[in-house]
């Protein structure tokens, strides 16, 4: 579910001035890290943070290879079609993700 979102991600990421990079590691790192942390805290640490992470970390991976494709030229009339309708900001987008992360956290317990 998460990958479905990375086109609008791309989408609002060109759009920004300037346009935002498709790395963001210090982001990335911060994602990763609440994860962890609200693992320890939901879940009282049942999972082996290591799984988390690797998990999470090629979710993360995936996406931007996807970015990447996707802001590519001869991509360019494919981005043009994606609906970005209920997200007004990247950041909408990226509090929808979250949610499923949280969603992805549980999920490997269960």
């Amino acid at each position: 579910m998460r990958l479905h979102r990375a086109p609008k991600v791309i989408l609002l990421k060109m759009t920004q001035n300037p346009p935002k990079p498709i790395d963001d590691p210090q982001r990335e790192e911060e994602l990763l890290q609440n994860i962890l942390r609200r693992n320890r805290e939901l879940q009282n640490g049942i999972l082996d943070e290591n799984l988390i992470r690797i998990f999470f970390v090629s979710q993360i991976e995936a996406g931007k290879m996807l970015q990447r494709e996707l802001s590519l030229p001869e991509n360019k009339e494919e981005l043009e079609n994606v609906s970005i309708k209920g997200y007004p900001s990247l950041n909408a987008v990226r509090n929808d993700i979250n949610i499923l992360d949280e969603k992805n956290g549980k999920g490997l317990v269960n």
